[in-house]
């Protein structure tokens, strides 16, 4: 698909495990189609004997925005490097979030143990996440 490219390259950062190494890996996109608000692109690994409706209709294709500031890529590897940041600090915090309430919910279950029925169908409190106190009352 090289020889079709109509724009600007660009460049999305993912991490890959590797054994017991995690290794950042830089993916290139080539821009197949450009738009008035923004491009069509395809990773090197599709196949390049296919047009575009086939590319797009088997998901080989992804449109990228040219204002967006959340895109699946981006032309810059600088912007692309920010972008895998962001990514990781997110998952980070949704992980913490899931760790800390699998806590909770572990070290209380010598209460639901001693819980009746009718206590388990109401709902039973296991224990407060730090900081979680704005989602509402039970």
């Amino acid at each position: 698909m090289s020889a079709q490219l109509v724009g600007p390259r660009h460049y999305r950062i993912c991490d890959s495990l590797y054994g017991s190494r995690v290794v950042a890996v830089v993916e290139a996109f080539d821009v197949v189609k450009e738009t008035k608000q923004g491009y069509w692109v395809a990773a090197n690994y599709s196949p390049a004997w296919m047009d575009f409706a086939e590319l797009r209709r088997k998901h080989y294709l992804h449109w990228v925005s040219k204002t967006s500031h959340k895109r699946h890529c981006y032309p810059d590897l600088a912007d692309a490097v920010r972008s895998f940041n962001r990514r990781k600090e997110v998952q980070v915090s949704k992980l913490r979030f899931q760790l800390d309430r699998a806590e909770i919910a572990a070290k209380g279950a010598d209460v639901l143990a001693a819980a009746q029925l009718e206590q388990l169908v109401k709902g039973v409190e296991l224990g407060n996440l730090d900081g979680f106190s704005d989602l509402g009352e039970w």
